[in-house]
Parts: C-alpha cells; sequence; structure tokens
C-alpha cells in the first residue's frame, strides 16, 4: 500500500485508535463518547481493503499460501501484542491493576495469560471479558479468524460469493444491534456475543475487499466529494456522537452497513495532503495504541493516585501524547526491527524448503 495514495486511511485510522483510547480511560478524562465502540467496525473495513492491497493478488498467483499468509498477519500482529501482554501480566500479577477480579484468581489468571499468549480467548470467575487479561484483544482474535477464512477461501471467493457473505454478515451484524439496541457486543462471553463479534469482523473484512476489488469503479460515484478530509471529519463525528435512545441501533447500522463503507471509498482517493506527515504518524502508532493505551493507562491512573492528581481532560490530553509518543517509538525501535527479524526467518525457511522439494523432484526425474 502506498502511503501517499492512502495516507487519509493512516489517519482515520489512528484517530479511531484515539477514540478507544478514550473509551478505555475515562478516568483520565472525566468524560467518554459513547459511539465510540463503532472504532473497532472500522478498524474491521479498513483492515479488509488493506489486507486485500497486500495479499490478494499474491493469494490469486498462489506465490503466498494460505499457512504463510497467516504466520505473515501473526508477525504483523505479535511483536507488539506481546509487550502489551508482558506488561498486562505483571500489572495484574503484582496486583498493581487493582480490579478485584482477576487478582484474586491467580491460577485462573495464570491459565488466561497462557491463553492470551496464542492470542485464544479464556475465562475467568467474574470477568465476562472473552480475553480478560487485556479486553481490547477480542478483535484481534476474530480478525485473524477471519482472515483465515479470507485466505483459506481465496480460491472460490467470486464476486457472487463475496456478495453473499457481506450480505450474510450484514444481515447479522443489524440484527444484533436491533436485538440489543446498538454493537456495543462481541467482547464477552456468550453464543450471542461470539456471534457478534465474528460478524462484525466478517463483515468489515470482507466489505473492505470488496471495496478494494471495485475501488476504481465505486471512486467514480463519489468523484464529486474531492476532500477526503469530509469522510475523515464524518468518520470522528460518528464515533463522538451521543447516544440518542431508540435510534442508537438505525445510527449503529447505517453507519457501519453503508456510512463507513462510503467513507473508506471517498478518503481512499485522497493524494498528498499539508498534513500528510501527521495522518502517516497516527496510521503507524494505531496499531500499538491500541493494544498498550490498557496497561501504560492502569501504570498511569496508579502514578496520579499516589500523587493524589484528580481526573481532567487535561491529564487525559498529556496522557495521549505520552502514548503517541510510545508507540511511535515502539513502533521505530523494536517493532518494525524484530518484524523484520521474523521475516527474514521465515522466509530463509521458505526458501530451504522450497529448495529442498525442488531437488526432490529433480532427482526422481532422474531416477
Amino acid at each position: 500500500m502506498t502511503t501517499s495514495r492512502y495516507t487519509f486511511l493512516d489517519g482515520i485510522r489512528g484517530l479511531a485508535a484515539i477514540f478507544v483510547v478514550t473509551r478505555h480511560t475515562t478516568e483520565l478524562w472525566g468524560f467518554s463518547f459513547f459511539r465510540s465502540y463503532l472504532a473497532v467496525d472500522l478498524f474491521f473495513i479498513l483492515s479488509g481493503f488493506v489486507i486485500a492491497n497486500a495479499y490478494e493478488k499474491k493469494l490469486e498467483a498462489g506465490s503466498i499460501s494460505t499457512k504463510s499468509f497467516v504466520i505473515t498477519r501473526l508477525i504483523r500482529l505479535y511483536p507488539i501484542y506481546f509487550i502489551s501482554l508482558l506488561l498486562c501480566s505483571i500489572l495484574y500479577l503484582t496486583n498493581t491493576a487493582g480490579t478485584g477480579i482477576l487478582e484474586d484468581n491467580k491460577s485462573s489468571l495464570i491459565a488466561s495469560i497462557i491463553l492470551a499468549t496464542a492470542m485464544l480467548p479464556s475465562k475467568i470467575p467474574g470477568s465476562a471479558s472473552l480475553l480478560p487479561i487485556h479486553g481490547p484483544y477480542w478483535s484481534l482474535f476474530f480478525e485473524l479468524i477471519v482472515n483465515l477464512v479470507y485466505a483459506a477461501i481465496r480460491p472460490i471467493l467470486s464476486r457472487k460469493i463475496l456478495i453473499a457473505l457481506i450480505a450474510f454478515f450484514g444481515t447479522l451484524v443489524s440484527a444484533t444491534a436491533l436485538i440489543r439496541g446498538d454493537l456495543d457486543v462481541g467482547h464477552t462471553w456468550g453464543i450471542g456475543s461470539i456471534s457478534a463479534g465474528f460478524s462484525r469482523a466478517g463483515f468489515g473484512i470482507f466489505i473492505g475487499v470488496f471495496i478494494f476489488r471495485n475501488i476504481e469503479s465505486l471512486a467514480r460515484k463519489f468523484q464529486k466529494i474531492p476532500f477526503p478530509w469530509i469522510a475523515t471529519t464524518l468518520a470522528m463525528g460518528i464515533l463522538a456522537s451521543p447516544s440518542l435512545g431508540r435510534l442508537n441501533p438505525i445510527i449503529d447500522i447505517a453507519s457501519v452497513i453503508a456510512i463507513f463503507p462510503m467513507l473508506l471509498i471517498i478518503a481512499s482517493q485522497g493524494k498528498g495532503s499539508k498534513a500528510e506527515k501527521l495522518l502517516t504518524a497516527l496510521g503507524s502508532a494505531s496499531y500499538p495504541i491500541y493494544v498498550l493505551h490498557l496497561p501504560l493507562g492502569l501504570i498511569f491512573s496508579s502514578y496520579l493516585k499516589e500523587q493524589g492528581i484528580h481526573a481532567t481532560p487535561t491529564i487525559g490530553i498529556i496522557f495521549l501524547i505520552l502514548l503517541l509518543l510510545i508507540s511511535l517509538s515502539a513502533e521505530k525501535i523494536y517493532d518494525i526491527p524484530v518484524r523484520k527479524w521474523l521475516t527474514n526467518i521465515f522466509t530463509k525457511n521458505t526458501t530451504q524448503k522450497s529448495n529442498h522439494m525442488q531437488t526432490i523432484r529433480q532427482k526422481q526425474t532422474i531416477n
């Protein structure tokens, strides 16, 4: 994906991550944005588009297998995820988190940490969270599952099947919103919640793939809207919007099913901007922000309590600035080098296996 072409998608992803931060660190802000839970749906849609852009042709040509694709996705996610998991584990095992639920179940907590190491859900008495060691991990769990499904069915993923999948998951997402009253679901245990989480990920990622495949024809329909800032502003406006009672399920459905995909199409047409460096930086920091904000927020909150400092929006802004700096530094100093190292190891192993198989075929031919 070229940064110059999809800069605004980076910006939207980064800004959406900030909304997630405010949602999970309300003690630092003194307020929260009601509809910020829809940031996850934005992530899924953007992820589908980006993944299709990076891997669609490779999967189609057979130059990358389903197994290689999954390993590549894990390499992309795991280094920063590991740091986040390590911080969360230390906080809970030393009682620093102070939740009163996890610390009272040390054996269950240790089991949860072990399962979370493999990005798998777990149960802890007193907690309904799908991944109690770090609640936001739930979206990564479902994203990886849908990624695997996408790669596995890619050979038969025709336009008709893709549309059918989008319609199926879109129907489930809409039904969930109408039954529950909103789409703040998918992160807890229960058949309904797990189905909703998988449906949100499935709809978002597959519609992102659809948009990528048809971006040229879709873009022509919105060529009269030349300002990608409109898409960015509207997306953030939805995430910042308050509860409107009975209208909440309708707003959530319209946002996820129609508005967010439309905004992706518009934002993908943004070419160059005076704020390009800022938007790119926000995109780069978005994933570290998402997985690091909770443990770092707990550490920051603990420090404030010790100092007797009360939460204000100013405190939240200070934390956000620190989080941005830490996230960008972690990506540059740690995440990128580790991913390159892991990729080199994987590429080397793949090449060796390929050469070994080629040698065997040559011997068989000679014999």
